[in-house]
């Protein structure tokens, strides 16, 4: 079974597309689903403010006045990671939410599960991929600021092909604009960019 994850996670990271397919093709039932979206939240959770956490710390030790961000992950930290735990369930449903719609306006094929499961995966591949550069931070951090901004493009190509191999679409440039609206969406709905 250890083999079977290792190979499902490498296929995720090389090739998405094959990767979210395998995965979906896995025997799963609704306590099962519920079990891995509350990990992924969880994990999430914590990769987060193990994130905050050093990011301040290592501002701390500059000598410099904080700035905005060092303020905005001094409040993440003092909220803890229950409040992250409870922002990742609502940006979940929220993300859930959008993908659903999606599909039921351009005739995609995944279902309730199914998009709940593929996010939840997608959420844990993301977080095991940055919790290794979040290592490199700690200890190169100007080659881990590159491979951030690497893993972020990265994690972008990896959902446009996941919400593709979960509603059957082939055109991933109209996924990728979709998805970049939806984003913007949850952005201006959480009030993380001023209107």
């Amino acid at each position: 079974m250890g083999q079977g994850i290792g190979d499902l996670v490498r296929t995720g990271l090389r090739h998405p597309r094959e990767g979210a397919r395998r995965f979906l093709s896995l025997p799963f039932d609704e306590r099962h689903t519920g079990e891995l979206v509350a990990a992924a939240i969880l994990l999430g959770s914590v990769t987060e403010y193990l994130f905050a956490l050093v990011l301040v710390t290592v501002s701390r030790s500059s000598g410099q006045p904080p700035g905005q961000i060092e303020r905005m992950l001094e409040a993440v930290l003092a909220g803890g990671p229950i409040t992250l735990a409870i922002a990742g369930t609502l940006a979940f449903g929220l993300r859930w939410g959008l993908v659903m719609l999606a599909g039921r306006l351009f005739s995609g094929r995944g279902g309730p599960g199914e998009a709940a499961r593929l996010l939840a995966w997608y959420d844990i591949l993301w977080t095991l991929l940055f919790l290794a550069i979040l290592l490199v931070v700690v200890v190169l951090p100007p080659i881990g600021v590159l491979l951030l901004l690497f893993a972020g493009f990265w994690s972008v190509w990896m959902m446009v092909e996941f919400v593709s191999a979960l509603h059957g679409w082939e055109n991933r440039m109209a996924v990728f604009f979709g998805l970049m609206t939806g984003y913007l969406f949850l952005q201006i709905l959480l009030g993380l960019l001023p209107i």
